[in-house]
């Protein structure tokens, strides 16, 4: 399965931690790329396509916490009528 996750920087921790277990059970896993030198238009297309690309988007809202980012590109999936796990 491929699995784009989405969620704040402030959580980068637990969403690669997430994408390591995920990983270990053979799916591909797609994650912010929260530590780039690429200008943010260009990381918010990158991780659309990411979105487009996936089976399923998970949404890491670690003690609930949804930013405006992240609210995009739930946006974004829901859109595209891509599943989406909280």
């Amino acid at each position: 399965m491929i699995i784009t996750i989405c969620g704040s920087k402030r959580f980068s921790n637990e969403i690669y931690s997430l994408a390591d277990n995920l990983r270990s059970l053979n799916n591909t896993v797609y994650c912010p790329m929260f530590f780039s030198s690429l200008d943010m238009d260009t990381l918010i297309q990158t991780h659309r396509y990411k979105i487009l690309a996936s089976d399923i988007v998970i949404v890491c809202n670690h003690d609930g916490y949804i930013g405006e980012h992240t609210k995009d590109e739930i946006e974004f999936a829901k859109k595209s009528n891509k599943p989406i796990l909280f």
